[in-house]
């Protein structure tokens, strides 16, 4: 399952990977203000993505996206993003 965190938000990212996810080769941007967030994928699933589409699927990273850019109208007050 992916997550979308805050560049900025380094001690929450931290505790992801502690928890066993990675960063993804990709960062999402918001496209109204260039505020940048890191992809974070569970390591298990990357393996899993990997085997079946060689990355994490478009449509999870869309909706990522969109959520980012949703919460640009207020200033970005959420540090992170999951899938539902």
């Amino acid at each position: 399952m992916p997550v979308a965190i805050k560049a900025t938000a380094k001690s929450r990212a931290m505790e992801l990977i502690h928890q066993g996810y990675v960063q993804a080769d990709i960062s999402l941007v918001c496209p109204l203000c260039a505020l940048r967030f890191l992809l974070l994928v569970d390591l298990k699933d990357r393996q899993k993505q990997r085997q079946l589409s060689g990355e994490t699927s478009g449509r999870e990273i869309a909706f990522l996206r969109e959520k980012i850019t949703r919460d640009h109208l207020y200033d970005h007050e959420h540090d992170l993003f999951m899938m539902p």
